[in-house]
């Protein structure tokens, strides 16, 4: 028997393999700092709601456990990022084994190791984390299902998928890819008018219900940040483009284009068939296209898109194409597909050693641009910002403001004090800020020099105070010309 047949058959092979994940991403988080939208949703989690000014709580919840367990800290967000998504991995052996076996679910997980969005994604805490665990978990019920026919499993399923609808609204694409599984399947119809399927149904309205509650409350302010941002305001041919090209990026472009090429060619020879498949097979397919062509046409009719919105998909998709794998090793294709599997390794570990040496070395010497450059230099602008003030002698105010939200954001996860951000440009997201609070305790104004202008402008409209100048922050070194920011004081006090 191969080394890779050996290592496939390995009882503990998922281990190592999640202890490698564990050790290799965890050491990339150690060299970056926390992203802006990351450090966007701890401070959701300091703030406990309903809902937030674009999604439901569940990523607060979750980033809010890991902290009273680590403490509200930087080593505690990245630490509990990598931990989820060792999680995750771990269920998506689980869903492996469910649906297929043990040597499928290892391939499916080595596979995954390759993807840029669930290998270096583990690096960020994500509104997309607590939704793949859920999602996966949902999948297991399901399969569990399947091979038991006993419905009890959809108890369980219910809640969780109510824990994945209060994670990301896209976990509504999970049932209704049950329900057409169910119309094309007519010995699982029963499913659509069995009482227990309804009871599951009915815990995950239950779970819900505080967010839909709190939609209610607030002019339904996520739900139509939702729907307005994936349905509305786009019909951009170029868009579209985009988001089919960028997936064979963010999801490897080794085994995307694997996985079309073999499955595309399969079913258009007839040889695979949504008719024709197991039941377990054809869930999984049902669950990997129906949301791909959803969001493929949500990103023509929306004026937002993001390839990352197809990681749903590609977890069925690829646990299909780690089947076939499978199949195609015990029919003594062993060194071809280590060979495959060797080459999206390197590629997708050259792109994350690039992405880390570019970010903390400058290596391609690109400035003036923080956009690529969201993920260093946060501990040093803010000890300056600090030491601005001190220089006055000045505490720093419990509030900090820039225009749009990740800049205070950032700071308000690096600053010793942990002050709570305010955005100029999205007041919705500003239910931590209330500028009475502000007037009354003051707050930090930061800006990049050529948007000072217009955002302290419109600063002292909002605040109907001046700000006073307390100098300029910038990076040194090679980090040099990455960012730099004006600093402002709004004193506080009536």
């Amino acid at each position: 028997m191969s080394f890779v047949n050996r290592f496939l058959n390995w009882n503990s092979a998922i281990y190592i393999v999640l202890g490698a994940h564990f050790i290799v991403w965890f050491g990339f988080a150690l060299m970056l700092d926390v992203h802006p939208d990351m450090a966007d949703h701890w401070v959701w989690s300091r703030f406990l709601a309903g809902g937030y000014y674009e999604h439901p709580p569940g990523v607060a919840l979750t980033i809010r456990a890991a902290t009273l367990l680590g403490g509200s800290s930087v080593l505690t967000l990245k630490l509990g990022s990598i931990i989820f998504s060792v999680l995750m991995m771990l269920s998506c052996f689980l869903v492996g084994k469910q649906f297929f076996n043990q040597r499928s679910a290892l391939i499916f997980v080595l596979i995954l190791e390759t993807v840029p969005a669930f290998s270096m994604g583990s690096i960020f805490w994500s509104i997309d984390h607590p939704l793949l665990l859920f999602w996966l978990l949902a999948l297991l019920f399901v399969g569990k299902y399947i091979k038991s026919k006993n419905l009890n499993w959809f108890f369980p399923f219910g809640v969780v998928a109510g824990l994945g609808a209060l994670s990301k609204y896209t976990m509504i694409l999970l049932p209704i890819s049950l329900v057409i599984w169910c119309l094309r399947h007519k010995e699982h119809r029963r499913l659509l008018y069995h009482w227990k399927v309804y009871a599951g149904a009915l815990l995950a309205f239950l779970l819900l219900s505080p967010h839909l509650y709190w939609n209610y409350q607030n002019q339904y302010q996520a739900l139509g940040f939702a729907v307005g941002k994936g349905l509305t305001g786009g019909y951009s041919l170029q868009s579209l483009l985009e988001f089919i090209g960028a997936q064979f990026f963010v999801f490897s472009i080794v085994y995307t284009v694997y996985f079309w090429l073999t499955f595309g060619r399969r079913l258009f020879s007839g040889r695979v068939a949504f008719v024709k498949c197991g039941d377990s097979t054809s869930f999984l397919w049902i669950t990997g296209v129906m949301p791909t062509v959803f969001f493929t046409i949500s990103s023509y009719f929306g004026k937002y898109t993001d390839p990352s919105w197809l990681n749903i998909s590609y977890l069925s998709l690829f646990l299909l194409l780690a089947q076939h794998i499978d199949l195609e090793i015990f029919h003594g294709k062993a060194v071809r597909e280590s060979l495959t599997y060797l080459l999206a390794s390197v590629v997708n570990l050259t792109i994350a050693v690039l992405v880390i040496l570019h970010l903390n070395l400058n290596i391609f010497a690109i400035t003036n641009d923080d956009g690529i450059f969201k993920m260093i230099g946060w501990r040093d602008t803010s000890k300056q910002i600090s030491q601005l003030f001190a220089e006055q002698q000045i505490s720093v105010p419990e509030y900090v403001i820039s225009r749009e939200y990740q800049t205070a954001s950032a700071l308000a996860l690096y600053m010793d004090h942990q002050p709570f951000p305010h955005s100029i440009e999205k007041l919705g997201r500003n239910q931590w800020s209330p500028v009475v609070k502000i007037l009354e305790q003051g707050a930090v104004l930061v800006c990049p020099p050529e948007k000072c202008k217009e955002t302290l402008r419109a600063a002292e409209a909002r605040f109907q105070r001046p700000f006073k100048f307390m100098g300029a922050t910038a990076l040194s070194g090679h980090k040099a010309g990455i960012r730099e920011l004006r600093v402002y004081y709004l004193p506080g006090g009536k």
